[in-house]
Order: structure tokens, then sequence, then C-alpha cells
């Protein structure tokens, strides 16, 4: 009486199968398996695998649950936005981005991967060495009336964080400039009682000038002191030529 027959059990059976709810198959779905699957075609051409990315995981499931909720199938959402808005969206800058998009009514993530695969625009973003994360995003909805499953895969190769310049080190100071020591002109003045020959003015002017250091003559030759000094010099020795003349005459008995 314990016994079930095969046709009892075959009913059950069949009975189970069909009574599963298709959110409890669909919920099977692991979006770490499709990229693991990504990664086994990767590594049969011989290219690096890519390391999953939880803000590409982010984004290929807002991605998902966006269609799913909206009820479209397109990389163009109903307001216009592109595949770029959902990296935009998680904070995810890149220097390259890539999307797949699939959409199935029954089967697996192997599947899914196939369906890819034998796509060459689908297979050209799992296969491209530029890329270097991904993740990826699952999502159940109606599409047409349908019930399905929205699968997403999202590629990107991040923007290298900007390399800090080094500071330049400061500029040394300048040399400084050598101490101009002011040259002391002596005003020589003459008088009736004590003059003062044009010979000992020229020499006092010589030692001066030779005393200067080199720098410094350039600094002083225009100074206004030396021009004064320079023009008493000159009219010193006119007045010495002028009495040294007159003596002579006046030795002569011309004047």
């Amino acid at each position: 009486m314990n016994r079930i027959s095969r046709a009892t059990a075959a009913s059950i059976l069949v009975f189970v199968c069909i009574a599963l709810p298709r959110s409890v198959v669909f919920a099977a779905l692991s979006p770490e398996v499709i990229i693991q699957l990504a990664n086994g075609d990767r590594a049969a051409q011989g290219v690096p695998a890519l390391a999953e990315s939880p803000l590409l995981d982010e984004a290929a499931q807002m991605k998902a649950d966006d269609m799913a909720a909206k009820g479209y199938y397109s990389h163009i959402t109903p307001e216009g936005y592109t595949p770029l808005h959902w990296f935009d969206a998680v904070g995810y800058q890149y220097l390259n981005a890539g999307e797949n998009l699939d959409l199935i009514y029954s089967g697996n993530e192997e599947t899914i991967n196939n369906a890819w695969m034998g796509s060459p625009e689908h297979r050209a973003n799992i296969l491209l060495p530029q890329f270097t994360e991904m993740g990826a995003g699952i999502a159940e909805g109606k599409y047409q009336g349908v019930e399905g499953v929205f699968a997403v895969e999202e590629f990107g190769t991040p923007m290298s964080p900007p390399v800090p310049l080094k500071p330049k080190p400061a500029p040394a100071p300048p040399s400084p400039l050598p101490v101009q020591h002011p040259i002391p002109i002596k005003m020589v003045t003459g008088s009736s009682s004590a003059p003062v020959s044009t010979r000992t003015l020229l020499q006092n002017a010589t030692a001066a000038v030779a005393s200067t250091p080199r720098w410094a003559i350039f600094q002083i030759q225009y100074s206004p002191e030396r021009f004064a000094y320079a023009l008493q010099v000159f009219i010193l020795s006119i007045q010495e030529s002028t009495r040294e003349l007159l003596v002579q005459l006046s030795l002569d008995g011309v004047y």
C-alpha cells in the first residue's frame, strides 16, 4: 500500500516542475558566475582577466533594475540616458567603457554568456584587452508583457589617479652685491694767502681714482660731486697757468 507506481511518481514530478515559480528559477542566476564565464573566455583567448569592480557591479545592477522597472530593452533609457549615465551615477572615472545587455525567458548564466559570445559586438566587449574591470547585474521583469530576466555587463578601464608633482626646490637667494663704499672726495680750495698748485690737485684726483675699485668707477663717474671736483681742478689749473704767465710777462717787462 505504501508503494507508489511509476505513473504516479511521474505525475508528481511533472506537477512540481510546473508549479515551481519562475522567480525562483531566475533567482538562482548569479552575476558572479557571469563574470567568471567572461574571464574564462578571455583566458581562452590569452587576454588578461577582468577584476570585479564594486562600482561597475552597482552600475550594472542599476541598469538592469531600470530596464525591469520601466519595461524597455535598450542601451538608451526612455529618458535618453546613454550607458555612460550609469558610470557617472556611481562615480566611476573611466578611460574606456562598454556595456552588454541580454534578455532571456529561460536558461541560465551560460545561456546569457553564449548569446553574447555569439554576437561580434558583444564578444568584442568581453575580449577587449583595454578593459581591466567589469561588473554584472541581473533583474527580473516584464518586457512587452512577458516575464524574463534582464542581464547587464559593464566594462571599464579606470582612470589612473594623477601623479603628484614633485615640489620644485626653492630658488637660491641671489648673491648679495658687494658693498659700495663711497669715495671720499676732498674739496680743495685755494686762497690768495695759501694758493694750491695744479700739480697737487691733479695728484689728489689721480690718487682718488686709483684707490677706487673697478666696479665702483662706473657708478660714480657721473656723480655731481665728482663733476664739481673736476670743474674746480680745471678752474684752478687755468688760474695757475694765468698767474705763471703774468709773472713771466712781468719779468720780461711786458706787464
